[in-house]
């Protein structure tokens, strides 16, 4: 488990590096693919399986459809 091999310290050390470069004014902040789109974001906060399923390779069930591309999302 990450959390007794001292991994979890290590995750957090990371993630709050990536919180600091980002300098987030909003909580939480929506990443897709390493890069911030306050549009992209918004319409996360409304739908965010919509949005994760507009960027996809693959049609999960869930989202009914076919859609094209592939996404990275990270909450902040």
């Amino acid at each position: 488990m990450c959390y007794k091999s001292g991994q979890a310290d290590k995750l957090l050390e990371l993630n709050g590096l990536r919180t600091r470069k980002i300098q987030p004014k909003f909580i939480p902040t929506i990443i897709f693919n390493n890069h911030f789109n306050e549009t992209l974001q918004n319409d996360a906060l409304r739908d965010l399986l919509h949005v994760v399923c507009d960027f996809l390779q693959y049609e999960p069930d869930a989202c009914g459809k076919h859609i094209n591309g592939g996404i990275v999302v990270d909450l902040i």
